[in-house]
């Protein structure tokens, strides 16, 4: 009703009514682990225990610089890019502060003739708190005013304009990076109790609030073969609704993998959760160096999985795809489409991700359970059903925001209910669900519920199982004979 006298004519919008839901977005990985970042670009902005979302190989290389030794970033964006597209949101736990190594101090001479002139290099890259002194250590001298230093490239060069003499020869010091100082603990990371800054895999619970969106698959490489590591990485993953993928150690073998899901395993095999892919076996691959490299599976198996949610979607398994960009296997491993006793199947039977290679087939991914398989038989152990409940739950909560604390009545519950089945004939259109619906049960809503303002649904929810087994019967058949019987009497 009005509250005012009108002589004339008003438009009141209405806003209530059913919405559209909206699918999260599937195709975005979580990256922690060590950059070079001293090859960042200088407005790349915050570098250390920062999330920083790099759509392209170009953000990759102005933000976390190129392959580099003892650091894992750089290399597990390559293997990223390399299966296809997808958004990945990168934390660098590596900090020149505090992961660095005095290097004592050496004698280096200018030389005074050729492209060098004037400048000497030091063995390592990413060098800082240098102390450039005198052949007798009685003159320090200035980068100001007396040198300069790329840290990228080691060199250091003589400014013609100040006091150090051509052709001297300089005492110089400094701290090298240490990657290999990086603890689980910094992966792991923590909260700060006075700024509330997180680091480490706990920035990831902030992503949301940044970006609008979180990572739905999470990767440290290296690192995620440690059980603290792992854990770790499981709790973050059931808060964010993300897939943790974590590999066995390098030099892991099938039986070690295979005993790994026992209680006498020594490796981070020893899990049930269905947010956990077990990738077995380390990859060669060609390093940025020329040389042949074993790197961490787990972000390939990543990689492509986003790319694979873009090109078929999210309720498609991953497994039975070539994975790009490696010329072999840490080890052989016998794989065979019939064979029940092969070290493939036998891996697979465990609740283990592997690889498939036959002639002509390139290397695949193999397998379509999670770790929850084979101790929880329900379909939800399938990497690609697990993943599809998840992405419909976690769109319907988004997309029902605008009808909270508004009145619980039946007109509001008819919106409620619109809104979400029109979701799921979409997503039954598309192929994600085979059948489905969301309903209101009057038994699951009792009046004492629905007077505190709660109201529950029942959604029944069928996405399809991968085909992972295809048994043919085959017979002989008699009668096929008949068709000789006329010919010959033709």
């Amino acid at each position: 009703m009005p509250a005012n006298f009108l002589h004339g004519i008003e438009t009141i919008d209405i806003t209530d009514g059913p919405r559209t839901v909206r699918v999260v977005k599937t195709a975005i990985i979580g990256l922690v682990g060590t950059a070079p970042i001293w090859q960042a670009a200088p407005d790349s902005g915050e570098l250390i225990e920062t999330p920083r979302l790099c759509l392209s190989d170009v953000d990759d290389a102005k933000r976390f610089g190129g392959e580099t030794l003892g650091f894992t970033i750089p290399t597990a964006l390559r293997q990223i890019r390399e299966q296809g597209r997808g958004a990945v949101i990168v934390v660098n736990v590596f900090d020149p502060a505090r992961h660095k190594v005095a290097v004592a101090a050496a004698s280096y001479t200018l030389p005074t003739t050729g492209a060098a002139t004037g400048q000497v290099t030091v063995p390592h890259r990413g060098a800082a708190g240098l102390i450039v002194t005198s052949s007798d250590g009685l003159t320090t001298y200035s980068p100001a005013t007396d040198y300069t230093h790329t840290p990228a490239t080691g060199v250091i060069a003589r400014r013609t304009t100040g006091t150090i003499p051509p052709g001297a020869t300089l005492r110089i010091s400094y701290d090298r990076p240490a990657p290999e100082l990086v603890t689980a603990g910094d992966v792991i990371g923590t909260v700060d109790p006075l700024t509330g800054r997180r680091t480490g895999l706990q920035a990831f619970l902030g992503c949301h609030a940044i970006f609008g969106f979180g990572p739905m698959l999470l990767v440290a490489p290296n690192f995620g073969t440690l059980d603290t590591v792992a854990g770790a990485m499981d709790t973050i993953g059931q808060r964010l609704r993300a897939f943790s993928v974590t590999a066995a150690p390098v030099g892991t073998t099938v039986e070690q993998a295979l005993s790994g899901r026992g209680p006498a395993g020594v490796i981070n095999f020893a899990t049930s959760n269905r947010r956990r892919v077990l990738p077995h076996m380390f990859h060669r691959r060609l390093g940025s160096s020329g040389t042949i490299d074993l790197v961490d599976p787990a972000p390939a198996w990543a990689g492509l999985c986003a790319e694979n949610d873009i090109a078929r979607g999210y309720w498609v398994s991953p497994s039975n795809i070539e994975v790009k960009g490696i010329v072999g296997l840490e080890m052989p491993i016998s794989a065979s489409l019939n064979d029940p006793n092969s070290e493939a199947n036998l891996l697979n039977e465990a609740g283990i991700v592997t690889w498939f290679q036959s002639f002509g087939t390139g290397i695949r991914v193999w397998g379509n359970r999670s770790a929850a398989w084979p101790s929880d038989s329900h379909p939800t152990c399938f990497i690609a059903i697990q993943r599809t409940f998840d992405v419909i739950a976690m769109s319907v909560e988004q997309s029902l925001l605008p009808f909270l604390d508004r009145p619980l009545t039946p007109a509001i519950i008819d919106d409620v209910l619109h809104t979400v089945n029109s979701f799921v004939r979409k997503l039954i259109s598309d192929g994600a669900l085979i059948d489905g619906r969301y309903s209101f049960d009057a038994e699951r809503n009792p009046t004492d519920q629905l007077a505190m303002g709660h109201l529950t649904l029942t959604a029944d929810l069928t996405p399809p199982a991968p085909l992972e087994r295809l048994t043919i019967e085959q017979r002989y058949d008699a009668n096929g004979l008949k068709a000789l019987y006329t010919a010959l009497a033709a």
